[in-house]
């Protein structure tokens, strides 16, 4: 999504010749969002199933939440009850319905297209973060 705006922490960079051209696009909208406004982000979990480790580990992501980000589950179609325990522990996360279980890759790209943030950080389910975790990537 570089022609848009948005940045993917973490996505795979071209290969070859357009990849400094990228590079150097990905820098100068970088520049002219901190000039203009700041730097919206979306922390994107994806979730299938995954009631036990959104109750494991969502709360360490939601206390070290940065105030420039907002976190969303985007969710590959659950047959579990994890979006309603999501809603009822913790409203203020985005949810996000995937139609189906999309796996890994494109479970994550049908998410983002919905999103309007600058930057998207996308966190496995099964990590815990801790305070400042966030700040290079806002910062750099």
């Amino acid at each position: 999504r570089i022609g848009s705006g948005r940045i993917a922490v973490g996505s795979i960079a071209p290969v070859g010749r357009q990849k400094k051209h990228i590079r150097r696009e990905i820098c100068r909208e970088r520049t002219m969002e901190k000039e203009n406004k700041p730097l919206r982000v979306a922390v994107v979990v994806l979730n299938w199933n995954g009631r036990a480790l959104l109750e494991k580990f969502l709360p360490s992501l939601v206390e070290n939440n940065h105030p420039q980000s907002r976190i969303y589950v985007a969710d590959n179609a659950s047959t579990d009850d994890s979006l309603v325990w999501l809603a009822e522990h913790y409203p203020q996360v985005g949810i996000i319905r995937n139609d189906r279980n999309y796996g890994f890759a494109k479970g994550y790209n049908v998410a983002l297209e919905g999103l309007e943030e600058d930057l998207f950080v996308l966190v496995n389910s099964d990590i815990e973060v801790t305070p400042g975790w966030l700040d290079p990537a806002i910062r750099a």
